[in-house]
């Protein structure tokens, strides 16, 4: 007489991957850096052309509108791994 068959294992749940709170902060000083440790490589290299030059042509400070695309950046991969 065979042994009654168990159900299948559940598998188990992988570790939700947080991003860490410091690159949150280096977002704030390195958009393009935090963009690329977010494994966003080509954006990170695109924004980081855009990052340097803009100061250039536009005579100010410009850091402040890629502060938030990196936190987009970071919040839209912890989404995805999650």
């Amino acid at each position: 007489m065979r042994p009654p068959m168990r159900p299948p294992a559940r598998p188990r749940a992988r570790p939700r991957a947080r991003p860490s709170v410091v690159n949150y902060l280096l977002a704030i000083l390195i958009p393009p850096l935090s963009i690329v440790l977010s494994g966003r490589i080509i954006l990170g290299i695109v924004i980081a052309q855009i990052w340097i030059l803009a100061p250039i042509f536009s005579g100010r400070l410009t850091h402040p509108m890629f502060v938030p695309l990196a936190w987009f950046v970071i919040f839209e991969r912890r989404d995805r791994l999650g």
